[in-house]
C-alpha cells in the first residue's frame, strides 16, 4: 500500500507543469500595425496587426482628426454692428460662417470747466468709432466778495466801491456811495472829536498823578438759599432693610462655628487639667 501511495505523490508532481502549462495559453506575439484607410477630418480609420504565432489579426479603428480650422474676417465689426468671419479647414474643403459680435464703446472723457458766466461740458468720446455724448456742467455763478471802498464819500462828493468774484478776478461790480449830508458830516466830526479827547484824557491820567482814587469796597452778595435736606424715600427704606437682613444672615451663619470653636476650646482645658492633675494652669492657652 505504501508503495501505491508513493507511486501517486511522484506521478502527481511531475505533471504539475504541464497542467498549469494547459491553463494558461501563450502570449500573442504582436506585429507592428498596418494602416488600412487613413482617418479624415470626419470619417475614422482603420488599422490592423497579426500575431506571429498564431496568425491572429486583429482590427481597430482611428479616430477622426477634426478639423483644422483657419479665419478670415470678411467684414469686421465696429461699436455700431457687428462682423462676419469665415472659417475654412485646411485639410478639407469644409467651411463655416459665423458673426462676430459688435465692440464696446472705449469712450474718453473731456472736461471743460464752468466758469461764473458759461456751461461747462463733460464729453466722452469713443476712441474707436468717434461717437460723442455730451453732458453739460452747470455753471457757477457769482461768488462777491465784500464792498470795498475805493473813494471815500463826502458832502460835496460822492463815493465809490467795487466788488470783486472769488471765482474770476476779472469779473467785479461797481456802485456809487451817496453823499454825506451836513447832519452826517458834523456828527462824523464830533465822534472823531471825542474820541481825540478821550485819547488825551487817558493818556493824561497816570498812576503818578495827584487824583485821589476812591477806595475799594467789597460788593455786598446775597446769600444763596439754603437747600432743603431731601427726604428718604421708599427706594432708601428697601436698600437699608436689605442690609439689616444681609447683616442678621451672616450672623446666623457664623454663630454656629462659633459655638463649636467655643465648645472645641472648653474640651481642650478640661483635656489638659485631667492630664495633668488639675495644677495646670489653663489661663496659658488664652
Amino acid at each position: 500500500m505504501k508503495k501505491w501511495l508513493l507511486l501517486f505523490f511522484m506521478i502527481t508532481i511531475v505533471s504539475l507543469p504541464y497542467v498549469k502549462a494547459a491553463e494558461e495559453p501563450p502570449a500573442h506575439a504582436w506585429g507592428s500595425w498596418k494602416i488600412l484607410s487613413e482617418p479624415s477630418c470626419e470619417d475614422p480609420g482603420l488599422r490592423e496587426h497579426t500575431c506571429h504565432k498564431c496568425k491572429l489579426t486583429m482590427y481597430e479603428p482611428i479616430p477622426p482628426l477634426g478639423h483644422t480650422l483657419h479665419t478670415n474676417v470678411l467684414q469686421a465689426a465696429t461699436c455700431k454692428e457687428g462682423g462676419k468671419q469665415q472659417l475654412t479647414c485646411a485639410r478639407c474643403d469644409y467651411w463655416r460662417s459665423e458673426p462676430i459680435p459688435a465692440l464696446a464703446h472705449e469712450f474718453v472723457e473731456q472736461v471743460t470747466d464752468p466758469d461764473c458766466t458759461h456751461v461747462g461740458e463733460r464729453a466722452s468720446v469713443c476712441r474707436l468709432c468717434g461717437e460723442t455724448v455730451i453732458t453739460p456742467i452747470a455753471m457757477l455763478g457769482h461768488n462777491w466778495a465784500s464792498w470795498i471802498t475805493e473813494i471815500a464819500p463826502s458832502v460835496e462828493r460822492e463815493g465809490y466801491a467795487k466788488r470783486y468774484c472769488l471765482h474770476n478776478s476779472s469779473h467785479y461790480e461797481e456802485r456809487n456811495i451817496p453823499t454825506l449830508s451836513s447832519s452826517t458830516a458834523s456828527s462824523k466830526q464830533e465822534i472823531s472829536k471825542s474820541s481825540s479827547v478821550e485819547s488825551t484824557t487817558l493818556e493824561a491820567t497816570t498812576p503818578n498823578s495827584s487824583t485821589q482814587l476812591e477806595p475799594w469796597t467789597e460788593p455786598e452778595f446775597e446769600p444763596l438759599p439754603q437747600l432743603e435736606k431731601p427726604l428718604l424715600n421708599q427706594l432708601d427704606y428697601i436698600l437699608m432693610f436689605i442690609n439689616v437682613l444681609v447683616i442678621v444672615y451672616g450672623l446666623f451663619l457664623v454663630y454656629p462655628y462659633l459655638r463649636l470653636f467655643l465648645w472645641v476650646r472648653r474640651k481642650k482645658k478640661l483635656a489638659i487639667q485631667r492630664l495633668y492633675g488639675g495644677w495646670y494652669d489653663t489661663n496659658k492657652l488664652d
